[in-house]
């Protein structure tokens, strides 16, 4: 816990953590004061920009062909032996099996990533219920209505870029629609909804 604590003092910046900063620290985005929000992102309309959630990862690194979490082997170009190279040059599908994980490292991969993915029927979702002894307020909730339909809105733009064709990274053949930042979701493993708590 000491180490831990050290490591986040001397490494950690609340300030470089929060958006825009981090989208620019890692390169994702670059300062543009003719923007609409004051940067570009650096890839066109790259939606997992902003994202930090757990509960869109079984999606995308659940099935381990699409985006194996463990590779068993080098690349054939980084090997020196030349028996392989010509085995990959003859049958790439067999070196590219002999890379995938075991099945017990994919099985122990998948049911964490199920776990962290998964939404309980309980689930509070933000924005999507004002609380009680606020919403006698009514400045209070009238603000909540404005926020709730900012999220309704936020959700039908997702849902038009995800059927833009121009939008490469939402849509085509073999691209999971990106969903993450969809407001409201049902319970189980969906790749949507934002819940109104923290998470690791």
């Amino acid at each position: 816990m000491e180490l831990s604590s050290t490591a986040y003092d001397q490494l950690w910046r609340f300030d470089m953590e929060a958006l825009p900063a981090d989208l620019i620290r890692r390169g994702m985005a670059i300062e543009d004061p003719t923007a609409e929000h004051g940067l570009k992102l650096t890839i066109e309309d790259y939606p997992f920009a902003n994202d930090a959630v757990n509960y869109g990862q079984y999606m995308y690194g659940g099935y381990f062909p699409n985006r194996p979490t463990i590779a068993r082997s080098n690349m054939p170009t980084e090997d020196a032996n030349e028996e392989r190279f010509k085995m990959f040059l003859k049958k790439p599908e067999a070196a590219l099996l002999r890379c995938f994980p075991s099945q017990v490292q994919a099985t122990t991969v998948m049911v964490v990533l199920d776990v962290l993915s998964n939404h309980s029927p309980d689930e509070e979702y933000i924005g999507e219920n004002v609380v009680s002894p606020w919403a006698e307020d009514p400045v209070i909730k009238a603000a909540f209505e404005r926020f709730n339909g900012s999220l309704k809105k936020l959700e039908g733009i997702i849902d038009e870029r995800n059927t833009n064709l121009n939008l490469k990274n939402r849509v085509g053949a073999g691209v999971v629609p990106y969903e993450l930042l969809k407001p409201f979701s049902e319970s189980g493993v969906t790749g949507k909804g934002v819940p109104n708590s923290i998470s690791i």
